[in-house]
């Protein structure tokens, strides 16, 4: 009985080693690639946008001063917080407006801005 179970035993490892697991590889079809011929249309990069501010004021310290002025924006420049309002894509309505508020603010003046960083108006005007 011992030689019947050791034989079975054996038997078993046997047939458990002997057994290998097939991996199956997937067969992918070539597909035949169209050459592209159609030429598309370059769209050219638009151009940075300038806009035309009126600087109200500047000061050394962030100040109250000008906080009741409606839409009064705030730039952190060269150690300076200047005080600008409106945004316009003409020179024209920017000098307009600023005739507004040369009534009521002294020193004012129109600041070109192109990419967030003033330039002067001979080069916002080109």
């Amino acid at each position: 009985m011992k030689n019947i179970v050791t034989l079975l035993i054996f038997a078993l490892i046997l047939a458990s080693c002997g057994e290998k697991k097939a991996t199956k590889k997937e067969v992918v079809p070539v597909q035949k690639v169209e050459e592209v011929t159609k030429t598309e249309e370059v769209k050219e990069v638009p151009k940075p946008v300038v806009v035309f501010t009126v600087q109200i004021g500047a000061t050394k310290r962030k100040s109250k001063l000008f906080s009741s002025v409606k839409d009064v924006q705030v730039f952190n420049e060269n150690g300076m917080f200047k005080y600008r309002v409106g945004a316009f894509t003409s020179y024209k309505e920017a000098k307009a407006y600023k005739k507004q508020l040369q009534q009521k603010y002294s020193g004012v003046f129109i600041q070109a801005i192109k990419d967030n960083k003033p330039i002067s108006i001979a080069a916002a005007l080109k």
